[in-house]
């Protein structure tokens, strides 16, 4: 030992190499039943006069997957960085803020896992590259000893490599039965060592690509438990599993409230839609009127407000009109600021009338203020914990690739609610570039998947218990459940009974028109008009047949717009490999391996 050790020195000079140098290298390799392998790299790097901050560490993926990562340095532990660089895993072992010189040890321990068991031909196969061809500096020493299980033991055999990659000049190597050793020195700058191990395939199986579907394992269940807990907590508290009783039917508008009102106790929400159904009870009401002619339908504002209106009734009827009195039912167009302030308003009428124990919208506030907390911690803690597969590096373009994928999420629920179809479209295509922008930071579909996952249970639960918190009272359910019962037999549409109340009230149709629209079945109820003869309203002027397809939709405007965006597009700089990556019997054919130098 102490002659080769003389001899690699006498070599070195002589060759004129830098002064830094690798004096001793040893690799040992466990290999267990299941086709796995635990790795023990002792490397005694001689830094000479220079001061450097570290080495790194560069392994080639090659299908496989590093986990249980730890590094020492003079038989201490101590800080590395573990990231991507191109194919490679690289460890980065030191600080920018310190400085080593001469003789440092260093010892780094993984386990790898993947297709470490190759076939070709009749035989299975280990090859694994005791030192990468990646390797800057020379080194002195090589040492491997490969450990094998028992099922292995006495029945390999094995050959072994050195020089630059493709190299196939022989090294011998020791068969003790539970291991084999090899060694060598004087190796040049990118020139390494690797064994062959050939056996019987039924000895042990060909391996497979390390899995990364991290949500079919059960840790995953640990880090989605708290926005599952979170969930559970306001959904009992926001009411969103209350049952509202027994449906039956109801054939009359409640009469304390507006249909506006009805809108938001129906299911919490104020719908931009909803704003047609007020109009038409603004008209049943006697102050709007619609006139047809051969230009188009208008509305007519017939008298100004007064107090048999609500205040919200009165927003909406100074709003729609304006200074104006006449208005064509295609600019039917509300501000969208003076929506979101009549939504607080309807809010705050509900709770004052009882109907809503507090209000909503702070309760939803409170809500979503805790998921985005919660959720930031458990995507943060999931983040952490795949770093240790993926690479510290990945953490922050994922960060940027899930802020925009959530943002598409909720873009597309909105879109949905408001029937929206270019607000769909778009965000369909923001979700796509999402997505494609979060695997191509993560290049593993599994790893992806598992995100997509947690972000989708995290969206979507966050936006059902958003959509369906309340606060309501006793009297609110009772309402609620008015309004599903007439939903329900307005749907149903039973004509003898809907007959009986036109006895009685020869508008009871115009009537409940309003809360037909509100539910979303305008059509079914204009077609009653028809079928069973009654007179259009009297608040609509114009013939039968254009009352018979009569529609309009108000749409929102915004009062100041917004800019555009650009982004660029910059190239990452290569990485120095060296000759690896193929899978054979020569120097740097097999799995492991790599190279690193000094930083």
């Amino acid at each position: 030992m102490k002659l080769l050790l003389l001899l690699s020195f006498f070599t070195l000079s002589l060759f004129g190499y830098s002064r830094e140098y690798i004096e001793n290298y040893t690799t040992k390799l466990l290999i267990t039943n299941d086709g796995k392998a635990k790795v023990t790299e002792e490397i005694l790097y001689n830094f000479g006069y220079d001061r450097r901050h570290g080495i790194y560490r560069d392994i080639p993926k090659n299908d496989t997957k590093i986990s249980n990562l730890k590094v020492f340095k003079n038989g201490y532990s101590t800080n590395y960085e573990l990231y991507t660089k191109d194919n490679f895993w690289r460890i980065k072992i030191g600080s920018a803020n310190s400085y080593v010189s001469g003789r440092v040890g260093y010892t780094i321990k993984y386990n790898l896992e993947g297709r470490i068991v190759r076939n070709r031909g009749n035989k299975n196969y280990i090859i694994f590259d005791i030192i990468g061809t990646a390797w800057k500096k020379p080194i002195m020493y090589a040492k491997g000893v490969i450990y094998l299980p028992k099922k292995l033991q006495n029945r390999v055999t094995a050959k072994a490599f050195r020089g630059k990659f493709g190299s196939t000049k022989s090294v011998p190597v020791k068969n003790l039965g539970s291991r084999l050793e090899l060694e060598t020195t004087n190796l040049a700058p990118h020139e390494g060592l690797t064994i062959s191990i050939a056996f019987n395939p039924s000895l042990m199986k060909v391996g497979q690509k390390p899995s990364y579907a991290y949500y079919k394992k059960p840790i995953y269940l640990l880090f989605i438990a708290p926005i599952l807990a979170l969930f559970w907590f306001f959904g009992k508290k926001l009411n969103i599993f209350g049952d509202v009783g027994s449906i039956a039917p109801k054939y009359r508008p409640p009469k304390e409230l507006t249909v506006m009102e009805s809108g938001l106790l129906k299911d919490n929400f104020v719908d931009f839609k909803e704003l047609k159904a007020a109009i038409l009870e603004l008209a049943n009401l006697g102050f709007i009127k619609f006139q047809e002619d051969e230009n188009g339908t208008y509305l007519k504002k017939l008298k100004d407000v007064d107090n048999s209106l609500t205040p919200n009734q009165v927003k909406i009827l100074n709003e729609l009109f304006g200074d104006e009195t006449f208005l064509p039912s295609t600019l039917v167009k509300f501000r969208s600021t003076w929506f979101e302030d009549l939504k607080a308003s309807l809010h705050d009428r509900l709770v004052q009338k009882g109907y809503y124990g507090s209000s909503v919208k702070s309760a939803r506030q409170s809500f979503i203020f805790a998921a985005v907390g919660i959720g930031i911690l458990t995507l943060g803690a999931f983040l952490y914990y795949i770093s240790k597969d993926t690479g510290a590096d990945m953490i922050i373009p994922v960060v940027v690739a899930i802020g925009f994928l959530t943002v598409g999420l909720f873009n597309l629920l909105s879109a949905f609610k408001s029937a929206d179809a270019g607000g769909i479209l778009f965000s369909i295509l923001w979700i796509l570039f999402s997505g494609f922008f979060l695997y191509s930071s993560l290049n593993s579909e599994d790893i992806a998947l598992s995100l997509l996952f947690m972000v989708l249970i995290i969206a979507i639960g966050s936006y059902l218990i958003y959509k369906k918190a309340n606060t309501l009272t006793f009297k609110g359910i009772l309402a609620k459940r008015h309004l599903l019962g007439l939903r329900e037999f307005i749907d149903k549409a039973d004509k003898d009974k809907i007959k009986f109340f036109l006895q009685e009230d020869k508008n009871y149709l115009d009537k409940v028109l309003p809360y037909a629209v509100l539910f979303g079945l305008n059509k079914h109820w204009l077609n009653l008009y028809k079928e069973l003869e009654t007179p259009i309203p009297d608040w609509y002027d114009g013939s039968f047949d254009s009352f018979n397809s009569f529609d309009f939709e108000p749409t929102s405007y915004s009062e100041s717009s917004t800019g555009g965006f650009s982004d660029g597009i910059g190239s990452a700089p290569s990485i120095d490999t060296g000759d690896f990556g193929g899978f054979g019997d020569f120097s740097g054919g097999g799995f492991g391996g790599g190279g690193g130098d000094s930083w």
